[in-house]
């Protein structure tokens, strides 16, 4: 298994790969509307009034930065999933980069940034059942409860709910991404560049980055431009086309 970002083919995220940064958006500029918004928290009216919604909890969860991934195979997902290609690689004419899993989670841990697989789920967390549970596995794969948040420490411990919160999807919607997530939580890295109320800039080891795929339609000029950044970052360019191979649609993986 490996991990893959989409990218749209923009001056913005070509600098990105050629610096060897990663983008964390911001919750409220996820594409989901119930992705880490408001929209999850507010029906919630028992547990807004009890952790003071409007006042710090709500801009301490503002404050988080997610960098999306899709965990992939050498089947239909990874570097081959048509849904992500055409929705967030510009139609085919961006662009994907491949990671390094195991240097990629080292090196966020040693920014305190977690890294998690989605949720895939078919009903919201609810948040007014003091019992709703929840794990992360890089707290130690320890359950906890909802009414564990309002123990002693309440920030931090509202903190792991929330960064929680940021992996629980809606399984008919989204499965198909297969996603793991970075999640940057309260304790933003010095290493991290603000972008404005948007997100965060982090640069990450050069070694991190395993293989770059290109999209067929992607214009001759930023495939020669992308094949150059590779080359500097010492991994493999591939294209990527969609072909039915026997009798399956599919997509072929040439290396150029």
């Amino acid at each position: 298994m490996a991990l893959y970002k989409y990218y749209s083919l923009n001056k913005r995220n070509i600098i990105t790969l050629r610096k060897c940064k990663v983008f964390f958006a911001r919750p409220k500029v996820l594409n989901d509307p119930f992705d880490t918004s408001e929209k999850f928290i507010l029906p919630y009216s028992h547990f807004c009034e009890k952790i003071g919604w409007k006042n710090e909890s709500a801009e301490a969860f503002g404050r988080h930065g997610i960098f999306c991934m899709s965990r992939g195979d050498d089947n239909e997902r990874g570097p081959k999933n048509r849904h992500l290609w055409s929705l967030y690689a510009s139609n085919y004419s961006g662009f994907v980069v491949e990671f390094n899993e195991q240097l990629l989670a080292d090196y966020f841990s040693s920014k305190f940034i977690m890294m998690e697989d989605v949720n895939y789920v078919d009903t919201p967390f609810n948040l007014d059942d003091d019992y709703s549970a929840f794990s992360l596995d890089s707290l130690g794969n320890k359950t906890y409860t909802v009414g564990y948040c309002f123990e002693e420490d309440q920030e931090h411990r509202l903190d792991h709910l929330f960064r929680y919160l940021h992996l629980h999807k809606e399984k008919g919607v989204w499965e198909v991404e297969h996603e793991c997530r970075a999640i940057i939580g309260n304790i933003v890295s010095k290493n991290c560049q603000v972008v404005g109320d948007v997100g965060y800039y982090l640069e990450i080891p050069s070694n991190s980055i395993k293989s770059l795929y290109i999209g067929y339609k992607m214009k001759a000029t930023y495939r020669k431009r992308l094949a150059r950044i590779a080359r500097t970052l010492n991994c493999p360019v591939f294209s990527v086309e969609p072909m039915i191979i026997d009798q399956k649609w599919d997509m072929d993986i040439l290396q150029l």
